[in-house]
């Protein structure tokens, strides 16, 4: 059971924002006004989930399992359909709840709103992977040190989303990728505690609008990550050691970290990060 925030179901919360866009003759600016409403009859949301794996040890340490699994979610709780245009927009309904009774919206280039809802039911279902082995079982020496895991999960999801009290749509489930999976190199013996690994995930749905084409999609991602920890071997007080991460190895800042447009193409830019590889070092203790 998820039970809604209070703030989603009594908070009235207003922004004002200046945007410069693009017209015939340069630039203009405009005046947009977003407008989130609560929800007060926001309803808690059931999840039913069902499992059917197995698992198989083929050593001390080594084991390679799969899982299938299916998800039902009932009044899921997701951002409501944004509805823009002051002109398209019922401003008495909107004059009418507290503290927007003076607020005159056709002043407004664009009026945006938002609320929290509930929806129908989702499904998700899929299959899981796993793999994890560790060389120490069968070699004693340094090499026994080295492990692989590798982790794949497979999935497909659906709902239906209210846009308008006469008309849903169906779409994927709001972040559910079809496939998320990591895979890593790993070497922990002597003190030294170390992975290279490589995460990736699909493209996920993040909101629905009103039209299909502008519905608001995260792009797929993957990044190579190592870490390094070494355990000095001196008895003292405490126990220490120097540390050292490297993440997104292969980003040198021209790869988006998180890449979210209009629409699943990815044509339509809604917002975009850019970071590249990140670096950390340092001493840890332990008393």
């Amino acid at each position: 059971i998820a039970r809604p925030d209070l703030s989603d179901m009594g908070e009235l919360d207003v922004d004002f924002i200046d945007t410069i866009v693009a017209d015939g003759d340069g630039t203009a600016l405009e005046e947009v006004l977003t407008v989130t409403l609560p929800n007060p009859a926001l309803k808690p949301a059931y999840s039913y989930n069902f499992d059917l794996g197995g698992e198989w040890y083929f050593s001390r340490s080594g084991v390679l399992s799969a899982n299938l699994f299916y998800k039902k979610i009932d009044k899921f709780i997701f951002a409501g359909i944004r509805r823009s245009g002051a002109s398209g927009l019922a401003a008495t309904d909107l004059n009418s709840i507290g503290g927007l009774e003076n607020v005159d919206f056709t002043e407004f280039d664009d009026v945006i709103v938002d609320q929290v809802s509930n929806g129908d039911t989702a499904k998700i279902y899929g299959v899981e992977f796993n793999f994890n082995v560790q060389l120490d079982d069968w070699v004693k020496s340094w090499w026994g040190g080295f492990g692989l895991l590798a982790n794949l999960t497979l999935q497909d999801s659906e709902t239906t989303v209210p846009i308008t009290d006469n008309y849903a749509r169906m779409v994927p489930f709001f972040n559910s990728p079809k496939y998320v999976g990591n895979v890593a190199l790993t070497y922990e013996k002597y003190g030294l505690d170390a992975s290279l690994s490589y995460s990736f995930q699909g493209r996920q749905l993040d909101a629905v609008q009103a039209h299909l084409n502008f519905d608001e999609f995260e792009q797929d991602y993957s990044a190579l990550d190592l870490k390094v920890e070494y355990t000095l071997p001196f008895k003292g007080i405490g126990k220490w050691a120097i540390f050292g991460r490297v993440s997104d190895i292969t980003n040198g800042g021209k790869r988006p970290v998180n890449w979210e447009t209009k629409g699943r193409t990815g044509r339509y830019l809604d917002d975009i990060e850019y970071i590249g590889r990140e670096w950390r070092f340092g001493i840890r203790a332990r008393f």
